[in-house]
């Protein structure tokens, strides 16, 4: 079981119970600094591994972390400016996300883009862009895929 508990001070910790065993004690990690949050949360198919997005939300700054359940490592797996939401590959090898992208122009509007992350070797492959980019470098027609589950094929 895993849970995230706010404190007053608006600290975000997750909390990972083992229900076949509660004598054992929780695995505990920190989302980052006061007012980071762990957004997004998923247990591998085969329950070894939590994957989970942890720090800035909206657009900030965060990372895709993993946490080895039998041991209680954790991993960063990528760092990006992800979206709430991921999926798993039925395999345990791979995680679907939206991920931001923050244009050098001000001016122009942040899009998100569906990424496929390799939980081992980090490798990021862009599945889907979400804008359209004018010959005048605008951005124009943001668009999204939210992935909300990964299918067996």
């Amino acid at each position: 079981l895993a849970a995230v508990v706010t404190s007053p001070n608006n600290d975000n910790t997750l909390n990972i119970f083992n229900l076949a065993d509660t004598s054992v004690a929780p695995i505990v990690l920190e989302a980052g600094s006061t007012g980071d949050t762990i957004s997004s949360l998923t247990f591998t198919p085969d329950s070894k591994r939590l994957l989970l997005i942890a720090g800035g939300e909206s657009t900030a700054n965060n990372s895709l972390i993993g946490i080895d359940l039998a041991t209680g490592n954790e991993f960063r797996i990528s760092r990006g400016r992800f979206a709430k939401g991921l999926t798993v590959s039925p395999d345990g090898t791979q995680v679907a996300a939206l991920d931001w992208t923050i244009p050098e122009d001000p001016q122009e509007p942040a899009y998100t883009s569906t990424v496929i992350i390799n939980i081992d070797n980090s490798e990021k492959a862009t599945l889907y862009t979400g804008a359209e980019f004018g010959a005048d470098g605008k951005i124009t027609n943001q668009t999204f895929i939210a992935p909300l589950v990964w299918g067996k094929s």
